[in-house]
């Protein structure tokens, strides 16, 4: 009864599906759950370091993110609570831009990562040439 129950949570079972360019590189992935989805689509720049990843929530339960749920006597599932669809809770989308300083070989050297309404983040690396 609880595996039915479960079951009628989800549109789909809990996945992962991943996309790569023609040079092998994650352009795309796509995390299932029964609560939500997550698609994170991901860009490159010339020299083939990523410069965008934006990530995208979607609502994929039943009754909605955080809501807590009981099984009846049939096993289906039923809210605890009522909950509007603007009360729902749902991390918000997100869009992390990056930004680099190569070295005289094309080499990243720093690498800073913009996500709105939070600090940077700054990546240093020393390279040996040998």
């Amino acid at each position: 009864m609880m595996s039915k129950g479960f079951a009628a949570l989800s549109k789909e079972p809990p996945k992962t599906t991943y996309r790569y360019d023609d040079e092998g590189r994650l352009t795309r992935m796509l995390q299932r759950s029964m609560a939500f989805e997550v698609l994170t689509t991901i860009r490159y720049n010339e020299k083939g370091d990523r410069i965008e990843e934006r990530k995208k929530y979607r609502d994929n339960s039943k009754f909605g993110v955080g809501v807590p749920i009981s099984f009846d006597s049939q096993g289906e599932p039923v809210p605890q609570t009522e909950t509007k669809p603007e009360n729902r809770i749902l991390p918000p989308d997100e869009i992390v831009k990056y930004s680099y300083q190569y070295d005289q070989y094309g080499n990243w050297t720093e690498r800073v990562a913009s996500v709105t309404d939070q600090p940077s983040r700054v990546t240093r690396r020393t390279l040996t040439y040998y």
